[in-house]
């Protein structure tokens, strides 16, 4: 895993929408990645009725061929 994106959209909005497409395209190669799936999508509301649509992606990419040891931050 490399990283994720997450986008606010209008409730109802399909997670695999083109347009939704448009946007994580360019942000996941940005990224270095190779594959994306849908991680999370939900809704809500509030009380004023304003509802709104949460999406998360996962962004996957090719192994760094690192070291398996512990690395020192």
């Amino acid at each position: 895993m490399i990283g994720s994106i997450t986008i606010g959209a209008s409730k109802g909005t399909d997670a695999m929408s083109e347009e939704i497409r448009q946007i994580v395209r360019p942000r996941a190669c940005a990224m270095g990645g190779d594959v994306v799936s849908l991680m999370a999508s939900g809704s809500g509301s509030n009380r004023r009725g304003y509802g709104q649509q949460n999406i998360a992606f996962t962004v996957w990419g090719k192994a760094s061929g690192g070291t398996s040891e512990p690395q020192k931050f």
